[in-house]
């Protein structure tokens, strides 16, 4: 999952995020430390409006949890228990060199000045 994330944010730019931890769905019985390293198709990670995405991938009996938002600072955090460590700089290094030309990732790992953007990451989970 954290890989995922790391790539979506690269490809579109180099945006950054801050995945929360503490929202993130796991299957019952699964580690946490497991799940965000497990083999991708295991979860998906979805951008989009959360009413709509509730509807579609809710309704087909997916769990989903608002888990971050991009912004434009160009760097991958991990945050829990009111704690946030920074694990992945994309200014800094590449990780697909995927990344295309130009915004809109400022990439300075200086947090975003207006806030974090409304743009939600949502992973869903098989039950």
């Amino acid at each position: 999952v954290a890989g995922s994330l790391l790539q979506f944010c690269e490809s579109a730019g180099g945006l950054g995020c801050a995945l929360d931890m503490d929202a993130l769905p796991a299957p019952p019985g699964a580690d946490l430390g497991d799940w965000l390293l497990c083999f991708p198709s295991y979860a998906f990670l979805l951008a989009g409006d959360p009413a709509a995405l509730a509807a579609r991938f809710g309704g087909a009996g997916l769990t989903l949890a608002r888990v971050g938002a991009f912004d434009d600072t160009g760097a991958m955090r991990l945050r829990a228990d009111g704690h946030e460590e920074l694990v992945w700089h994309l200014s800094r290094e590449s990780l697909t060199g995927l990344r295309p030309p130009g915004p809109p990732g400022r990439g300075d790992g200086n947090p975003p000045g207006k806030g974090p953007s409304t743009r939600t990451i949502v992973p869903s989970a098989l039950t």
